[in-house]
């Protein structure tokens, strides 16, 4: 049984720059162990975009998309573009969300262009972007392929 003792910190008070993250462990008869890591704070830095992913490949009525990032619980911008294999944009949307634990609220697409109609059946690429609301960092991109199925 270990009885672990970290003191709170508000990650949003920290400021810009290098910090030292330490944490002690005890356990139950008093021995104690400790490590330590070193981070900087950067709020210039763009977020990293780890992966973009459906739920449904092939799709056949609507789509979400899901955007896995390391910017858990801030808001974000997130851009998600739907395009055609000659490179033309489809479809496009841009949401501004809190993000949950580093994995944006699902964003829907109702298979459907720019004009309401429904795509044919076949493959289309799909891009995500993601920065933060103010744009002052670099957005972080991802790409990947979905495959819409007849109705």
């Amino acid at each position: 049984i270990l009885s672990i003792l970290v003191s709170s910190v508000e990650y949003a008070a920290l400021l810009p720059g290098a910090h030292t993250l330490t944490l002690r462990i005890f356990d139950v008869q008093g021995n104690m162990a400790e490590q330590s890591i070193e981070f900087v704070v950067d709020p210039m830095s763009r977020p990293t975009l780890f992966s973009v992913w459906t739920d449904a490949s092939p799709a056949t009525a609507s789509a979400n998309f899901y955007l896995s990032h390391d910017r858990p619980g801030t808001t974000l911008k997130a851009v998600l573009g739907i395009y055609d294999l000659m490179g033309r944009l489809l479809w496009s949307t841009t949401v501004t969300d809190r993000s949950d634990m580093g994995t944006t609220s699902p964003i829907r697409w109702d298979l459907s262009d720019r004009s309401g109609r429904r795509v044919a059946r076949g493959i289309y690429v799909y891009r995500a972007t993601l920065t933060d609301p103010t744009g002052t960092a670099a957005p972080a991109a991802a790409t990947g392929r979905i495959a819409v199925a007849a109705p």
